[in-house]
């Protein structure tokens, strides 16, 4: 297979395909802000990626088999394939949000040690920390295609 297919670059992370959309680079522009430093741009991939990394590290915990991950311009997307059981699937939904949380701790933390006030890394820990948070919040709305939708079934039985 090429390693551009379909619009996607496609590179492999944990034995799956991560294919990054050519779309991928407006987003992060128009969620940066429209900021030009690289800082901010590469804090949204990386928010994506982990969140994307949670799913797929929960899902191959369940033995489900991982068919790609994909980062688009609107965020990203974890495709597996297998039979999970209801608890199954809303613990992968799960992964994702705890992951970007573990990214916010350790973004807190490192805010702290830093201590920053302002400067390049500026934009990039208002991206890991408000946006993150925002971005978990809005992820676990109990709506049709957030991971919400899935992983609030965990506590409805």
């Amino acid at each position: 297979m090429s390693m551009f297919s379909s619009g996607y670059l496609q590179l492999r992370v944990l034995r799956a395909p991560l294919r990054v959309h050519w779309t991928a680079p407006i987003g992060v522009l128009v969620f940066s802000g429209f900021s030009l430093n690289p800082l901010d741009w590469g804090a949204i991939v990386l928010l994506m990626i982990v969140h994307e990394l949670g799913h797929a590290s929960l899902a191959r915990r369940y033995h489900l088999r991982i068919v790609s991950i994909d980062i688009t311009a609107v965020g990203g997307a974890c495709r597996v394939v297998g039979d999970p059981t209801l608890t199954e699937a809303a613990m992968v939904a799960w992964g994702g949000v705890l992951a970007q949380g573990g990214l916010l701790v350790a973004a807190l933390l490192a805010r702290m040690l830093v201590h920053v006030v302002t400067g390049m890394f500026d934009g990039m820990f208002d991206i890991l920390i408000t946006t993150n948070a925002i971005l978990i919040v809005l992820n676990l709305l109990p709506i049709r295609g957030l991971d919400g939708e899935t992983a609030w079934r965990l506590f409805t039985r």
